[in-house]
């Protein structure tokens, strides 16, 4: 395996990280008010630490804590955060070609630290000509998981100071961070409009008629199939080579 394969080859770590700073600091934000809510709950310290670190998953915690306040049946939980996390099949299949030459050990901590920022820096810099390998990926993952994990703890001990979090707005981070990552995605309206349309449509008609959080793998899937069928027609139109 050459240094350009390795999860860990230094300069794409730290471009990685680098690409990935401003998200990074809005998952901060969003978890110290994460960190003050598990507080109000119950969670304890240790408990918060193994979350953020072995789930990864900013918006995982926040459905818990949500479903966590009306009742401590883990049933609906875990559901919804299975439901949530669906969309990493769609995620960690368009990063397969990055993670193929690594060993098996190096693809299961690439996939673990594979959040929506890192993954749409490395899909955003793909689309710019640049190179864009595992190791990149990696080095934006390790800052976003760092900064949700430091924001998750030093909410909980300052979770005293503050008696309504909600009230400094800083909620709306995570919101604010998926915002700017579509603005990053996004080709053309005539590319992106449609899909991304449709799979807001499907996912507010899923989320009034349907409890929990299908909303999101339902919305994101039909976003996909529409994605694909648009694609496939442009394709078609296009012509061929005699």
């Amino acid at each position: 395996m050459s240094t350009s394969d390795s999860l860990f080859q230094r300069q794409q770590l730290q471009l990685g990280a680098r690409a990935c700073l401003a998200p990074a600091v809005a998952v901060f934000i969003f978890a110290f008010v994460m960190g003050a809510l598990a507080h109000q709950h119950g969670w304890q310290p240790s408990y918060l630490i193994l979350f953020c670190v072995g789930i990864v998953g900013a918006s995982i915690q926040a459905v818990s804590l949500q479903l966590w306040g009306t009742s401590h049946d883990m049933v609906p939980i875990l559901i919804a955060c299975f439901a949530v996390h669906l969309r990493y099949i769609l995620i960690c299949a368009s990063i397969a070609p990055l993670l193929s030459r690594l060993s098996f050990w190096e693809k299961l901590l690439a996939v673990h630290f594979t959040t929506d920022s890192n993954w749409v820096m490395t899909i955003a810099r793909q689309r710019s000509g640049n190179v864009a390998s595992a190791a990149f990926l990696f080095g934006g993952g390790l800052l976003v998981v760092s900064c949700l994990t430091v924001g998750n703890v030093v909410g909980f001990w300052a979770a005293g100071l503050v008696s309504n979090v909600r009230t400094l707005g800083f909620d709306f981070a995570i919101p604010g961070v998926f915002l700017c990552l579509l603005v990053v995605l996004w080709k053309s309206s005539e590319a992106d409009s449609l899909p991304w349309i449709s799979a807001a449509l499907v996912a507010l008609a899923v989320k009034y008629f349907v409890a929990g959080s299908w909303y999101i793998v339902i919305g994101a899937l039909a976003g996909a199939a529409i994605a694909g069928i648009h694609k496939s027609f442009l394709s078609q139109g296009e012509p061929r080579d005699a």
